[in-house]
């Protein structure tokens, strides 16, 4: 979890719309998003569901999906995330845990929200806080 006295560095973002114009400046504390696709992807290694293979393939493919992760930051997608998921690890692999996958690919929706300051998207939420 994000910790209050740690000073993230945040990434800042001017969105161009038609014409050249900016439309909104946001922010990408990229530190925080980090920590979240870590500690979700961890909370899926954790999970006593999992059997001996599953979570083989998920020990093997944990540095792909989190350099995946990390690389791609503020402009993440959940599609294009499990997309990439199931080119790199064959349909096999993915079919046995594309359940597991998409609810991971769909928590970390949650986590960019909190991790992106101004996107104007839904109820304002910002490193673990939700305000009104």
């Amino acid at each position: 979890m994000f910790k209050v006295s740690s000073r993230p560095i945040a990434k800042s973002r001017v969105s161009v719309g038609s014409g050249g114009r900016s439309r909104k400046k946001q922010t990408f504390v990229d530190e925080y998003w980090q920590g979240q696709s870590n500690d979700g992807y961890q909370k899926m290694l954790d999970n006593p569901n999992l059997n001996a293979g599953q979570r083989v393939i998920l020990e093997e493919s944990q540095e792909f999906i989190l350099d995946y992760l990390a690389e791609i930051g503020e402009d993440y997608d959940a599609k294009d995330l499990i997309n990439a998921i199931g080119d790199e690890l064959g349909e096999a692999k993915f079919n046995a845990l594309s359940e597991t996958f998409e609810q991971f690919a769909e928590d970390l929706n949650d986590d960019w929200d909190h991790s992106v300051g101004g996107d104007g998207i839904g109820r304002k939420k910002f490193m673990g806080i939700e305000y009104d």
